[in-house]
């Protein structure tokens, strides 16, 4: 009986820690969660402070990459519209041939900084608009002709790969003006 006893005594110790260790897990992973989303309201905050005017344009965005798939060889060269080296954090914006000379066709201008979130406040970074590209509706399968907000109202985002652009895609999103 006493050897019963003192099983019983060791089997409550050792459920009485497996209590605690799940009772750590669930208090440290609810800590996790409780910082990230400080850090996302905090980010959100300093977002605001940055944007004074609070100015920002619902447009869509693709991505490009120096692929060959992805960029005539023409135009493939490593540098942006405005001559600096084609990086992360570059957007391109539209231009159309008008009377024989390429114009900047967009919302945005050249040298802006821009803070891109999804539709969702989901953030996807800041970006410097310092490229330009030709972007029509008929490059994009499935796109009607008639939309002509798509030249307009859309940004290349610059990413280092083609496997990482063809698995963006085209996706709505909020473009604030931050300069």
């Amino acid at each position: 009986m006493e050897k019963i006893i003192r099983l019983i005594k060791k089997i409550t110790i050792v459920l009485e820690i497996c209590i605690i260790v799940v009772i750590a897990m669930n208090y440290l992973s609810l800590v996790k969660s409780v910082k990230a989303n400080d850090i996302q309201v905090n980010s959100e905050l300093a977002l605001e402070s940055k944007i004074p005017s609070k100015k920002y344009y619902y447009m869509t965005a693709t991505v490009y990459t120096r692929h060959p798939d992805c960029i005539s060889p023409e135009f493939n060269d490593g540098y942006t519209a405005t001559g600096t080296k084609v990086r992360e954090g570059i957007v391109a914006i539209n231009v159309n041939l008008i009377n024989g000379r390429w114009v900047v066709d967009s919302v945005l201008r050249l040298g802006q900084k821009v803070y891109i979130t999804s539709l969702e406040n989901k953030p996807l970074g800041y970006f410097r608009v310092e490229d330009t590209g030709k972007f029509k509706v008929g490059d994009i399968r499935g796109a009607s002709p008639d939309d002509l907000r798509w030249d307009r109202w859309n940004c290349d985002i610059f990413v280092p790969n083609i496997e990482k652009a063809k698995k963006q895609g085209c996706e709505l999103v909020k473009v604030h003006i931050i300069e």
